[in-house]
């Protein structure tokens, strides 16, 4: 990866809600109102062949303050591009609007495939824009009737491009009680290493997203670790980190399921550093992934 271009994500939207996967990894999610405006290094999402990005969507209607496509408010585009020294490729993979009926992809297949083609030494769109009804769950509701999750798959002609570390997982269709037994067991065993600040029980624990990640930046694994725990350390001296996790086994949560059923975590987030105040200062999120011998730790969320 050390010789090879970055690549990156645009996000740019108004009038709706969004969590944005790629390749099953949860990448951003904004909850808020207002104009979005998002630009983020992705290299590490990306593998060469296939990709899949998911936008879930929940529209929010200013003007009559409900979760309604605001025909002049909304809008949602989103490019792909790879900056190798003064060169740069862009693609749009999404750009929706609305009309009052329903919601479209503007830019046409046809369009869409001539563009790939003349202009686009690495990225190939392979079909269009698909979107369903979906429906969001947050930590205090669900989401409403208007919801949508939008796909679109593309490939990348790039062979440095490294697997991300959880596309090896088994995808679980529908989590069992003895499965959610194993992911609360796996968070406990997070949970007792964090408290005890056993960094080296922690290293151990994030191996496979730390193998990867040093890969892809081209660094050494030990190294990327150490370097990683300097600057987000296990103990916080002026937080309490997660008073209630065992109160949270008992209580009322859900598990939220990647697009394509191999990543999960659990909500609300059993992982927190809290004041005194029992007011959340810092989070630790993470999805856990199957790989055949119990849940462990594969992709770490950063954007809440």
């Amino acid at each position: 990866m050390a010789d090879q271009g970055k690549y990156y994500f645009k996000l740019q939207g108004e009038g709706v809600f969004v969590r944005l996967y790629v390749n099953d990894a949860e990448v951003l999610s904004n909850l808020k109102f207002g104009e979005m405006n998002f630009y983020q290094l992705a290299s590490q999402y990306f593998k060469s062949g296939k990709n899949e990005v998911v936008i879930d969507m929940e529209p929010y209607n200013h003007s009559e303050r409900n979760y309604t496509f605001n025909e002049d408010d909304f809008y949602l585009s989103l490019d792909v591009s790879n900056e190798n020294g003064a060169s740069e490729e862009v693609v749009n993979l999404v750009k929706l609007k609305f009309d009052g009926d329903k919601l479209y992809q503007l830019n046409k297949k046809k369009d869409r495939k001539e563009f790939q083609a003349s202009e686009s030494n690495t990225f190939v769109l392979l079909d269009d824009v698909f979107i369903s009804d979906f429906q969001m769950r947050y930590e205090n509701r669900v989401s409403s009737p208007s919801t949508k999750r939008v796909r679109v798959e593309f490939s990348i002609n790039d062979n440095d491009l490294l697997d991300p570390n959880w596309i090896a997982a088994k995808k679980i269709d529908q989590l069992k009680p003895h499965d959610k037994k194993r992911l609360w067991d796996a968070y406990a065993h997070v949970y007792e290493v964090i408290k005890d600040d056993n960094e080296g029980e922690y290293k151990d624990l994030m191996r496979s997203v730390n193998t990867h990640l040093s890969h892809v930046i081209g660094y050494d694994v030990d190294d990327f670790a150490n370097e990683f725990l300097n600057k987000d350390p296990l103990v916080e001296p002026d937080l309490n980190f997660s008073p209630n996790f065992k109160i949270g086994m008992e209580g009322d949560y859900f598990v939220r399921l990647s697009p394509n059923n191999k990543m999960f975590n659990i909500i609300p987030n059993p992982l927190v550093y809290t004041n005194d105040e029992g007011e959340v200062g810092l989070e630790r999120v993470f999805y856990f992934c199957d790989f055949g011998n119990g849940f462990e730790i594969c992709h770490v969320y950063s954007g809440y």
